[in-house]
């Protein structure tokens, strides 16, 4: 109800929605010198795309099978920590 009756009095009262400064301020920095911002890769780093395309096929292999162990496992057993997981 707070956060209601704080969002109508932003609205009606001019102040644009993301505050007096516009977001456009802070888009630049934002998609360029952001912490979590993608960097470059070094040199060497970057793998081909086949091989992407393997190491993702072989990772849901993995998991697949994995995860059919684990439907297993859980159907046969009733113990009252698996309902948890």
């Amino acid at each position: 109800m707070i956060l209601m009756a704080i969002d109508h009095v932003r609205v009606y009262s001019g102040v644009p929605p993301g505050g007096p400064t516009p977001a456009v301020f802070f888009s630049p920095w934002l998609f360029t010198n952001h912490p979590m911002g993608n960097p470059e890769a070094p040199e060497g780093y970057v793998w081909s795309l086949s091989l992407l395309y393997l190491v993702w096929g072989i990772a849901i292999v993995v998991l697949y099978f994995g995860c059919r162990w684990f439907a297993q496992f859980k159907a046969k057993r009733n113990a009252w920590w698996l309902k948890y997981l």
